[in-house]
């Protein structure tokens, strides 16, 4: 896996909502922390799905109110601050301090919450390479301190957000329900995907696929990966 500087960068994508993306972030993160990896979750959907999920309404409020979000982080940085990223980070052992129960396993690994300004950052870039501008900023703000950077995104439909996931990493993990749809889809994004690394005569990552079909919703790894890929 590639790496920010020495990160293992882990991108979780989807080209649908509802597939079980943050389960998947979450389990990985799991698995990392027994392994004794230093992990960090980056929320990279603007809905804040995992953020909301690990803190709760009242427990995303807060994070907002005290600056604790990569929006504010890259704000920082443009003012000319020095940033660093533990600063914008939260324990998700700090959830149990809004009501929440949060196994020990999860003590140590942080979450870095999105913020509400994604669009208008969007739109006042939007024709430059965003996610080069939020890595370089990452990578300043000594995203090599963690192990492990997980990545949890919003579904395809709104690419910018995949893009950016995808473009430090040497692997991504595709969850896909296995339905026709669902495959059909996946397999348009990950071409489309493909044809983006290659207009910028990049190394595309390898895509694992991870089948969620449990009704509990646990994911299931699988052992092939899309043979149109190669």
């Amino acid at each position: 896996m590639d790496a920010a500087k020495g990160s293992v960068i882990i991108p979780i994508i989807s080209a649908m909502g509802g597939v079980g993306k943050t389960t998947v972030s979450l389990m990985l993160a799991y698995k990392a922390v027994r392994d004794g990896l230093n992990t960090l979750i980056l929320d990279l959907d603007p809905t804040a799905g995992l953020t909301l999920r690990v803190f709760g309404d009242i427990g995303y409020q807060a994070l907002l109110e005290q600056g604790k979000t990569l929006m504010n982080l890259i704000k920082q940085f443009n003012k000319g601050a020095k940033v660093n990223l533990t600063d914008y980070t939260t324990l998700m052992g700090y959830a149990r301090g809004y009501g929440i129960d949060v196994m020990a396993e999860f003590n140590e690994v942080k979450v870095l919450a999105p913020g509400e300004e994604f669009e208008e950052f969007f739109a006042e870039r939007q024709y430059m390479d965003v996610g080069n501008i939020i890595w370089n900023i990452l990578d300043k703000a000594r995203v090599n301190q963690f192990n492990v950077v997980i990545v949890d995104t919003a579904p395809f439909f709104d690419r910018r957000y995949t893009l950016i996931a995808v473009r430090r990493a040497s692997k991504a993990v595709v969850v896909v329900r296995p339905i026709v749809t669902d495959i059909m889809r996946t397999e348009m994004m990950i071409k489309k995907l493909m044809n983006f690394f290659q207009e910028e005569d990049r190394q595309p990552p390898k895509f694992i696929i991870v089948f969620n079909f449990d009704p509990q919703r646990l994911a299931r790894e699988a052992t092939t990966v899309i043979k149109s890929l190669g």
